[in-house]
């Protein structure tokens, strides 16, 4: 996808919103509620917020649905430790693409961005409201804002 960037250029995000979204992938669930704290009617850092848990929760996830699937499969005999292992390259895979999508969505809250993180991001919208999707808040809702 590519990358959603503020739709005016007079608009600017300040610096104190740039590092609380930088903190809530940084820090994960304490950047969360350092960023709810402190920028709660902020929607940049909301926007950063909830990316960062739809990447935290699809990893959760994807790990968790392994750890289910490999113990379950380890009752059968001789396949199923083989399974097991099968599915743990899917799950170091699923960790490598959350790591390079954790640095984009920090280098995209430092850089003042509004960047849906590809795989997870759409997601967000679904999972915990706003706008996450594709139409980054206007002028009208960042005046709002502040």
């Amino acid at each position: 996808m590519a990358d959603q960037t503020l739709p005016d250029a007079s608009i600017h995000v300040g610096g104190g919103s740039r590092l609380l979204a930088f903190l809530a992938y940084l820090l994960g669930p304490l950047g969360w509620v350092i960023a709810l704290l402190f920028g709660r009617k902020d929607p940049f850092v909301g926007f950063h917020v909830r990316q960062s848990i739809s990447l935290f929760v699809t990893l959760f996830v994807g790990v968790l649905a392994w750890v289910a699937i490999a113990y379950l499969s380890a009752l059968v005999p001789y396949f199923g430790p083989l399974i097991g292992f099968a599915l743990f390259a899917l799950v170091i895979s699923l960790a490598i693409s959350c790591v390079i999508l954790w640095i984009m969505g920090m280098i995209g809250a430092l850089r003042g961005r509004y960047r849906v993180l590809p795989l997870v991001g759409q997601r967000a919208s679904k999972w915990l409201g706003g706008t996450t999707g594709s139409v980054p808040p206007t002028a009208e809702v960042m005046a709002e804002a502040t």
